[in-house]
């Protein structure tokens, strides 16, 4: 009987552990057949020149220089020079002189990238800054409204600047699905990290799409909680406190990515910033001090970081050397969800074949449409490549040796080498409708 109970319970055992193989490896099928969850973080106002992966070296970015040792450094991404075009451009994944609408304003009739990742069955997310509705003297000039984040196609939003404006660091003022309030003795960065962290660890059936658009490191220049312990409304904002801002930047960046660390499904991350450095901070990079370029179209102010970090899928430890565009993040982003692009019908060069070693086509050359609307900052129109530099009014930039573009080279005396390229540029200018 003992026996007969022995050689039962050893049944049953295996069958109990059969059951459980099979079901894993089920649970194990289906999340290997689950798009990824995708975090694109956006650092508002951040230049290359703020970082030791580009040659900074005025502040230290611990978590940052790891996850580019985890992950994909993109070492040519370019920006608009301002927030509203960046985002027009990457939410729209067209230039902005088909989309751009006035500072402020997400036009709400235009095709959005959550929109088409919601019809790929994702859940889609937006934290941080908003300032795509416009505000009364915004919508005035553009001749109208702007988009809401749900407008936009965010399930769930939790954000600053929707048609308040108040804080967006200490005492912030923000709007959670449309509900407004102010959160006093609250620090706009650690809530948003906060809420971020909490959708993370409760993920749902759907793959989800988080929307992560920094507070930091935009003006005014405040000292994050960690280096400042007194009464925050006596503080004066003053640009020394950019060094701060840079450390509670990186040092949230830090737990983002151990919370993911620690997710069951797997995520791919993308960061990267929307323009340069304010101009009000100068930092040392390369041995040279960097005054930031934000507003300008010159390479401080377009030329932004940006790492991709996607482990087990992507070789830590790499360089992405390829030139990219923010109307290139829309078909990228579709691609890792395996999305189809029927309906995408624009500009942008996906960059996902190319790191997966499924493609060799890559992107060459940068066209930019800037024409703010806002402030006294100059529209220019030109085309680039890394070293080259065209605008429509036939300026014409060596970048190596006049990043500044100080002196234009006049076309007597090129030789044909780089008057091929110059042609070249031109022609994507013509194809842009620009013809000298």
């Amino acid at each position: 009987m003992h026996k007969q109970m022995k050689t039962l319970v050893l049944s049953l055992m295996t069958m109990f552990m059969a059951i459980g193989l099979i079901s894993s490896c089920k649970n194990q099928d289906e999340n290997n057949a689950r798009p990824p969850d995708i975090l694109f973080i956006l650092a508002d106002d951040l230049g290359i020149e703020t970082l030791n992966l580009y040659g900074g070296s005025s502040y230290p970015t611990p978590h940052l220089d790891q996850m580019a040792r985890e992950g994909v450094l993109l070492k040519h991404i370019y920006s608009m020079p301002l927030c509203t075009p960046s985002r027009v451009q990457f939410l729209t994944g067209k230039y902005n002189d088909e989309t751009y609408r006035g500072f402020g304003i997400l036009d709400p009739s235009l095709p959005t990238l959550p929109q088409y990742l919601k019809d790929a069955g994702y859940e889609t997310c937006v934290l941080g800054k908003w300032q795509l509705y416009g505000n009364r003297r915004q919508r005035d000039l553009a001749g109208q409204g702007g988009s809401t984040p749900g407008q936009a196609g965010f399930d769930y939003s939790f954000v600053w600047q929707v048609d308040t404006l108040g804080s967006r660091y200490y005492h912030p003022t923000i709007t959670e699905n449309g509900v407004t309030r102010t959160w006093p003795d609250a620090y706009g960065p650690a809530l948003f990290r906060t809420r971020l962290d909490s959708l993370l660890r409760h993920p749902s059936g759907k793959p989800r799409f988080y929307f992560y658009s920094m507070a930091l490191t935009h003006e005014p220049f405040f000292p994050a909680p960690s280096e400042f312990s007194g009464d925050t409304d006596t503080l004066t904002p003053h640009p020394e406190y950019f060094s701060s801002m840079m450390a509670e930047l990186d040092r949230g960046i830090g737990e983002i990515l151990d919370w993911i660390r620690s997710k069951p499904t797997p995520t791919m991350v993308i960061f990267t910033g929307d323009n340069g450095t304010d101009q009000q901070v100068v930092s040392e990079c390369n041995g040279e001090s960097v005054r930031g370029g934000k507003g300008l179209t010159l390479d401080r102010g377009t030329h932004v970081p940006g790492i991709i970090w996607y482990p087990g899928v992507l070789s830590g430890n790499s360089v992405y050397e390829y030139l990219i565009d923010f109307t290139d993040l829309m078909p990228t982003f579709l691609d890792v969800a395996g999305a189809a692009q029927a309906t995408y019908d624009g500009p942008g060069i996906s960059f996902w074949p190319v790191l997966t070693g499924k493609s060799e086509h890559a992107r060459h050359a940068i066209y930019c449409a800037y024409d703010p609307q806002w402030g006294s900052w100059q529209a220019a129109t030109y085309v680039q490549d890394r070293t080259w530099k065209l605008y429509t009014d036939g300026r014409f930039y060596h970048l190596p040796t006049d990043p500044e573009e100080l002196q234009p080279i006049e076309e007597s005396g090129l030789d044909s080498m780089i008057l091929v390229r110059k042609a070249a540029l031109q022609a994507l200018l013509e194809q842009h409708g620009y013809r000298q």
